[in-house]
């Protein structure tokens, strides 16, 4: 790599960041406490354990939440439960669902101290070209690039050229 030691590393620290960032539980707690309390109110049993397994499902990869909330909004309408069926089917895509695109963005540009609406270009971004790989992939790409554009401005500060090396530069 065309970098110092101490450039690679603060570029891979920065990474690592993302990654830890990325694969937060906060975003899985929220859609098991979001499924959890609409389970409650509409009077299904074991919310609670209802609720714990969708935050257990929503960090596995591929699965999610859906994999509880869809099959109960199946079983509600079968029941005859039509309008239980489709708030919950409604909840379900609309908010817990969706709720990663709001608090991603927000978790992983505080992590990787940006401003979210980066963030989140970068996990549409990679979504568009990673598929469901893109909470990781789409912000690592950012917060490499980030990383390199810090080390390129470090060295062409007072002038310099970018080629010249820093020799303590963190």
């Amino acid at each position: 790599m065309p970098l110092s030691e101490s450039e690679t590393d603060a570029v891979f620290a920065r990474v690592e960041d993302t990654i830890h960032a990325t694969v937060s539980l906060t975003v899985a707690a929220a859609q098991g406490f979001m499924g959890g309390v609409m389970f409650a109110l509409l009077g299904l049993p074991a919310a609670v354990f209802w609720g714990i397994v969708m935050a257990l499902l929503a960090t596995v990869p591929i699965t999610g939440a859906f994999v509880v909330w869809a099959p109960a909004a199946l079983f509600l309408a079968l029941e005859g439960q039509w309008g239980k069926a489709l708030i919950l089917a409604g909840w379900g895509m609309l908010a817990i669902g969706r709720i990663d695109n709001l608090l991603y963005p927000i978790l992983v540009g505080t992590r990787l101290r940006m401003h979210p609406l980066p963030v989140f270009f970068s996990i549409v971004g990679g979504l568009a070209l990673f598929g469901a790989a893109r909470l990781i992939l789409g912000p690592v790409t950012l917060a490499v690039a980030d990383g390199l554009i810090d080390v390129w401005r470090r060295r062409t500060a007072d002038g310099r050229t970018a080629d010249a090396r820093l020799p303590n530069v963190a």
